[in-house]
């Protein structure tokens, strides 16, 4: 029997992860198995979905592991980087393994992990110059795709956070590349929203100030069925609505190299005090933080 950690309903409504012995020694399908070390996990569930009815799911993450078992002969033994369940034995596809691991910098090595996660639907948005966007949660996963836009071409970025904000005045963080005002841009509708939060009803509420035509970019860990509650605007204003797919990203190598220059350069930071590290026999004692690095080895 594996470890697995679960998002789990408290008797508030809200979430907190879960220890759970599984059932099967591995998690997953795929035709690899990973004995995992490390993973990164986003916490942004466990104060945003308060009041849902939700059964426990294992998350997606970003992980290091040793390939275990392989049909591949290249890959036998080596530990990777990847994207998978948040677990100590997953099985994956191929397509989730983003590179072979060197051992070195494991904490800026997860953080891109995610990146790569997030790259793939952020250029399905087709964010374009001078493009105004939404982003709500302004979690670990917020913090990583704000970045991402504002590097593609985002003039105006802002965080929307309907907990924080106060009644009739919106919480907003706004960065601006140009010498408009704040006024100014709130008076227009934005091009893309991008939800990191998981909460459908917050994204039923920002949506209607896109334009028509605009994107919603779902970004968020949601890996149990909802209905979406926003569909008045989708068919109303004809906006797209983008999923995150961590096992279809074909350019993953091509991001990875990408993400690095820009982590080079200075464009990219990772918030390495946004998360905390953990081992796995302590996961009930971690510090509120927006993310955590578990160690699955005991």
């Amino acid at each position: 029997m594996g470890n697995q950690v679960k998002w789990s309903p408290l008797e508030n409504g809200q979430l907190d992860l879960k220890l759970i012995k599984s059932e099967k020694e591995c998690i997953g399908d795929g035709p690899i198995s990973l004995e995992v070390s490390h993973s990164l996990l986003d916490l942004i569930p466990s104060w945003s979905w308060p009041g849902n009815n939700l059964e426990p799911w294992t998350p997606q993450c970003g992980l290091i592991g040793k390939v275990a078992e392989s049909k591949s002969d290249d890959l036998q033994g080596k530990t990777v980087l990847g994207i998978g369940k948040a677990a100590d034995r997953i099985n994956v596809e191929r397509d989730q393994i983003i590179s072979v691991f060197d051992g070195k910098n494991k904490e800026l090595y997860l953080f891109l992990s995610l990146y790569v996660r997030l790259i793939g639907i952020l250029k399905r948005s087709e964010i374009s110059l001078a493009e105004r966007t939404i982003m709500i949660g302004d979690g670990l996963m917020g913090k990583l795709a704000s970045q991402l836009a504002y590097i593609a071409g985002s003039s105006l970025l802002e965080f929307r956070d309907p907990i924080k904000s106060q009644p009739g005045r919106p919480c907003v963080d706004s960065i601006i590349n140009d010498e408009s005002s704040t006024e100014t841009y709130m008076q227009e509708q934005y091009d893309l929203l991008i939800d990191t939060s998981g909460n459908l009803d917050w994204v039923r509420t920002y949506a209607s100030e896109l334009k028509s035509g605009g994107r919603i970019a779902l970004v968020a860990d949601c890996y149990v069925p909802r209905l979406y509650n926003f569909y008045e605007h989708v068919h109303l204003k004809s906006l797209k609505i983008l999923g995150c797919d961590s096992n279809n990203n074909n350019n993953r190598i091509d991001d990875l190299d990408f993400l690095l220059y820009q982590y080079s350069s200075g464009r990219l930071t990772m918030p390495i005090n946004s998360v905390s590290s953990i081992n796995i026999a302590n996961i009930n004692d971690r510090k509120k933080t927006e993310g955590i690095i578990i160690d699955w080895r005991q």
